[in-house]
């Protein structure tokens, strides 16, 4: 019985989302900005940058409906240039 719960507890649980580890985190813009804000409490970045630099083209989006759907990696990459 022991080395039954030694073997279960060698194999990780699967979480559902072992093959997306690296997958791209998407976000609205509002989204975007609670996003930046959580992993920076200070940061100044409102919704309203975003949305500028995606109508001005300096960071890709999709439009989804009425919702602007941005990637968080290019986000981050243009607010840190």
């Amino acid at each position: 019985m022991n080395k039954e719960k030694e073997a279960q507890a060698a194999v990780p649980e699967d979480d559902g989302l072992r093959h997306r580890k690296n997958a791209p985190i998407f976000r609205s813009i509002y989204g975007a900005e609670a996003y930046l804000r959580e992993k920076d409490p200070g940061s100044e970045v409102t919704a309203y940058m975003i949305r500028q630099a995606v109508l001005m083209g300096k960071i890709p989006a999709r439009q989804l409906g009425r919702k602007i759907i941005v990637n968080m990696e290019n986000v981050i990459e243009f607010f840190e240039a």
